[in-house]
C-alpha cells in the first residue's frame, strides 16, 4: 500500500494542530500515527504549495534554526478556509470508517450494526455468513 491517507489530508490535519514546518509535519504525522503514516518531503512539499494555493494554509513566518546557523525554517499555518475544510475531511474519513464497522451498507444506506467497542465481539444469529440486515448481538 503506498499511502494509508492522501498527503493533503495528512499535512491539513497535521496543521489544525498547529503551525509548524515541513520537517515538523512529517514528525508530527508519524508521531500521531504510530508510524502508520509516513511522509516524505517528496509528498509534502508539494501538498504544502497545493494548500497554499487553495488558501487552506498560509505562512505563518519563519523559525530559525539553532543548528549551526542553517537557513530559517518556513512556518505554515491552517486558515478558516483550511479547518473547515479540515473538518470535511474528518467527517468524510469518519463516514468511510463507519463504512467498514458495518454502519452503512450497500450505496451508503445506513444500516443497524450494534455500536462497536474495542474489544466487543457479535455472533450473527440469522446464520453463518454475514450479509446485509443480518442482526448482530453481544457474543
Amino acid at each position: 500500500m503506498a499511502h494509508l491517507v492522501a498527503p493533503h489530508l495528512a499535512v491539513l490535519q497535521a496543521l489544525a494542530a498547529g503551525p509548524c514546518w515541513n520537517d515538523g509535519i512529517r514528525e508530527r504525522v508519524r508521531e500521531a500515527t504510530g508510524g502508520a503514516v509516513a511522509l516524505s518531503r517528496g509528498n509534502v512539499t508539494p501538498a504544502l504549495a497545493a494548500l497554499e494555493r487553495d488558501g487552506f494554509i498560509a505562512p505563518a513566518g519563519e523559525q530559525p534554526r539553532g543548528d549551526f546557523g542553517g537557513t530559517a525554517r518556513k512556518l505554515y499555518r491552517i486558515t478558516a478556509a483550511g479547518m473547515v475544510e479540515a473538518a470535511r475531511q474528518r467527517e468524510a474519513l469518519a463516514a468511510l470508517l463507519d463504512m467498514a464497522d458495518g454502519r452503512r451498507g450497500r450505496c451508503g444506506t445506513p444500516t443497524s450494526a450494534p455500536p462497536s467497542a474495542p474489544g466487543d465481539r457479535y455472533v450473527v444469529k440469522d446464520g453463518d455468513d454475514v450479509e446485509e440486515g443480518d442482526r448482530f448481538e453481544p457474543a
